[in-house]
């Protein structure tokens, strides 16, 4: 039977593994990482943030976040763990909430004076495509009226029908 080697898989295990790493620093390695408390270190990155908030906030000119004090004890921290989430911690990276979407003002149409006649000419000829009312469009009124019409004669018609 063939052992395979497997590859240490956090870097602290990488770095013990590594032959080049000296007695020492290895010594050194497992002893901090044998002080290592996670709680601790989770309350002092939240310290952190909160540090990082008031900084953000008053370079913005904000009122400074609210700063988190180190719990007594690894069971009261314990306990603040899952409230987090629902009080929602307010950090520099959070995105502001999203503006509602205002709506669009419909803007008066060139066409908006002469929807009685083409709805005539639609009531007589129900067939009359878009470019056959733009044309009619443009023999009654050259000056207001081109080919560059075609693609809001469409939409009206798309509409009315």
């Amino acid at each position: 039977m063939i052992k395979r080697y497997q590859l240490p898989s956090t870097p602290y295990e990488r770095a013990l593994a590594y032959p080049k790493v000296t007695a020492t620093v290895k010594k050194r390695l497992r002893d901090q990482y044998r002080s290592l408390d996670p709680v601790a270190l989770l309350a002092a990155i939240r310290a952190t943030g909160d540090r990082v908030d008031r900084r953000a906030g008053q370079a913005r000119g904000l009122q400074p976040a609210r700063t988190s004090i180190l719990p007594a004890t690894a069971a009261t921290f314990a306990k603040t763990l899952g409230k987090t989430a629902t009080v929602g911690e307010p950090r520099a990276t959070h995105r502001r909430n999203r503006r509602p979407y205002k709506t669009r003002v419909r803007m008066p149409s060139k066409l908006d004076p002469h929807i009685a006649a083409i709805e005539a000419w639609l009531a007589e000829h129900p067939q009359l495509t878009a470019l056959a009312i733009g044309g009619r469009l443009r023999e009654k009124h050259p000056e207001e009226f081109g080919k560059r019409q075609h693609s809001i004669v469409q939409r009206l018609l798309r509409a009315l029908r």
